[in-house]
């Protein structure tokens, strides 16, 4: 999904941390187990076939009548695909120490992953790329999405400098996604604001499901966007964003990242996202843009 260039300074960021939950922390462990169960729309028969264990301990599980141990939380929140904050969440309902730590991307310890992730920015430009949590708080970018940023609000950004990933200001307290239809000016310039916005409300409404800060953000795309009609044209392939410069359309589409296999309540939800040009046309005009030549 592409992020917006344009959301810089817009507010406190959120750190992707166990507190940013749904469900509160002092549910039981077969309340849980049931939110869960019931939010991927299984049935206790068919979560007992998939785990390979009897209705009935399922169902003990869930009413409390039976204690699960560390093994068959694991098989569980497998089958379930639960998010790993909530697996801790789960193992601590059950009286166990949480397995899964929580590693900021500063961290001394997750240097090797900060350098994957610098590496992927630094060689995208003069493209857009940025890193942001399930929130879509940007976390660091590259100097053409802070470029870009500026120019679309007017701004004068920092000398340009490809070799610079930046970590705290202009991006710190910044939002990929809010801006664009918070701020007049900026969703004026969005060309294909219902297409691009049911994309949006898609994606994020998936992660709002496990994730309070996306549940917020969703919310207020929302207030601003209403009900989208339904398009009677059928989609392309790739839906871009498609901003307004000076009366010439920069359409962007973009790629997105994930860290594999992942044992990390946060490096798990670290994303990259990589924006692209769509066309020729689009890719002069960025250039332009995030070299500071415009």
């Amino acid at each position: 999904m592409t992020g917006l260039p344009g959301a810089i300074g817009l507010r406190e960021p959120v750190s992707v941390s166990e507190s940013n939950t749904v469900m509160p922390a002092s549910s039981s462990f077969g309340a849980l187990l049931r939110g869960w169960r019931q939010r991927r729309r299984f049935t206790q028969l068919s979560l007992a076939l998939e785990a390979e264990v009897s209705t009935r301990h399922l169902s003990y599980l869930e009413n409390g009548r039976a204690k699960p141990s560390r093994e068959m939380i694991a098989v569980l929140t497998s089958v379930l695909d639960v998010p790993l904050a909530h697996r801790n969440e789960m193992l601590r309902s059950a009286g166990l120490a949480p397995q899964y730590p929580s590693t900021q991307l500063d961290d001394s310890t997750a240097q090797h992953v900060r350098s994957a992730v610098e590496f992927l920015l630094l060689r995208h430009h003069p493209y857009p790329s940025l890193v942001v949590d399930e929130a879509w708080n940007v976390v660091m970018a590259n100097d053409a999405y802070v470029q870009l940023g500026c120019f679309f609000r007017g701004s004068q950004g920092p000398p340009t400098d490809p070799k610079k990933v930046h970590r705290g200001a202009p991006v710190q307290g910044s939002n990929a996604l809010l801006p664009l239809f918070e701020e007049e000016s900026l969703r004026g310039r969005v060309r294909n604001l219902p297409e691009f916005a049911a994309m949006v409300l898609t994606h994020v409404g998936l992660a709002a499901r496990t994730h309070s800060g996306a549940k917020d953000v969703l919310a207020r795309i929302r207030r601003v966007v209403g009900v989208l009609p339904n398009s009677a044209t059928p989609y392309p392939p790739v839906i871009p964003l498609c901003l307004d410069v000076e009366g010439e359309p920069l359409t962007l589409f973009s790629t997105m990242t994930m860290l594999g296999t992942s044992a990390d309540v946060v490096l798990s939800s670290v994303r990259v996202e990589t924006q692209f040009p769509a066309d020729p046309r689009s890719d002069a005009l960025l250039r332009r843009i995030t070299a500071g030549e415009d």
